[in-house]
């Protein structure tokens, strides 16, 4: 399976050491080829809110000013069977570099010029605290996720009341390992199976959005772009 991998802090924590037993675990289960992205490193600069991304272009995103970052993270995602969005809670939300990521990606919401390859995929918010807060960033994730059109999202949520993973007792440790392996299991299962269920919430929000859509002048970019897909004449994304 192709997973592709958003990591949302280079401090080489917590969560970096859950993804590197999520991917052990993974590739217990079958053969993975992982692309991993990291932030800021791979997208270090702030959405500057030029519209660009949505007054312009024949896909959402394809005029951005910082295209040599989001464009490849784009084709990265695309090309992915599955992906793995990773933060850390700060301040009890996401990390900065996590919302900067998902400014960039606010041209491919529903509303707007949707992936028709996210309405096959499955992905898997990961989230690690010392404290707590790891509900907050998952709601959030989930949520641009959904509007994304991804219709089947796994959640993992780990409190581990410690800075370093390493700092944890073997029994923690061992707890948290066996959480991980049943999260790869039905993370990977569900990438196996590609025939993913739409959920009724994905369903409504399409025919909003293709109501909305309807609405808009022939020359709206974004209704040039759905009718092109066939979506304002029956066609559906899943």
């Amino acid at each position: 399976m192709k997973i592709c991998v958003i990591h949302g802090s280079q401090r080489n924590g917590n969560t970096e050491k859950t993804i590197e037993i999520l991917k052990v675990k993974l590739n217990l289960i079958g053969n993975n080829d992982f692309f991993d992205l990291y932030l800021p490193k791979d997208l270090p600069l702030f959405c500057c809110g030029c519209f660009q991304c949505l007054d312009k272009g024949s896909f959402g995103g394809e005029c951005c000013p910082h295209a040599k970052y989001t464009h490849p993270i784009l084709e990265t995602m695309k090309l992915s069977d599955g992906i793995i969005i990773a933060s850390p809670v700060y301040s009890l939300a996401e990390s900065g570099q996590i919302k900067v990521f998902f400014d960039h990606f606010g041209c491919i919401f529903m509303s707007h010029r949707p992936l028709q390859e996210m309405f096959s995929k499955t992905a898997l918010i990961v989230s690690t605290t010392a404290g707590t807060g790891t509900k907050y960033v998952i709601k959030s994730v989930e949520r641009s996720l959904s509007f994304w059109g991804i219709p089947k999202i796994y959640k993992c949520g780990l409190t581990l009341w410690s800075k370093n993973w390493n700092e944890m007792s073997l029994k923690k440790q061992e707890k948290y390992e066996k959480c991980l392996g049943n999260k790869a299991y039905v993370f990977y299962k569900s990438l196996k199976n590609k025939k993913v269920h739409t959920p009724l919430k994905t369903k409504i929000l399409f025919y909003i959005f293709k109501n909305l859509m309807n609405s808009y002048s022939d020359g709206h970019q974004d209704k040039v772009y759905w009718r092109r897909k066939g979506w304002l004449q029956g066609k559906r994304p899943w």
